[in-house]
């Protein structure tokens, strides 16, 4: 069985070194994904590091993509907030005998608290 496990980083450089980080343990480069505004050059980041068209636009791939995985309209604002001040959200599909280990791993490049970011 497989759990999604999400963390907001406001470093894109975090981000990336967190996935590098999972696939290390073992975690599909196919179940994971970063979304993120796109640097100068490339399109939308929609996965792992790949840019993807922009099909429709940036801003709806990247809202469906969190819509698809918060329940919590707070939390899905504080996603998006810190995408557009140039962070980065990971989203994992993980298998139950890693989770422990990515969230580790997650955890290790200071993610945002989304708890104290709502309560700003």
């Amino acid at each position: 069985m497989e759990r999604t496990l999400t963390a907001l980083y406001d470093q894109r450089e975090a981000a990336m070194s967190a996935v590098d980080d999972l696939v290390a343990i073992g975690i599909p480069r196919a179940n994971i994904t970063i979304v993120a505004l796109p640097e100068p050059g490339e399109a939308a980041a929609a996965g792992p590091y790949g840019a993807e068209h922009e099909e429709p636009s940036i801003w709806e791939t990247m809202s469906d993509a969190i819509s698809n995985v918060f329940a919590s309209e707070d939390d899905k604002r504080v996603y998006e907030e810190g995408i557009s001040e140039g962070g980065a959200t990971v989203i994992a599909r993980v298998d139950e005998s890693k989770v422990g280990q990515a969230f580790d791993i997650l955890d290790s490049y200071d993610p945002v608290d989304l708890g104290e970011r709502e309560g700003v």
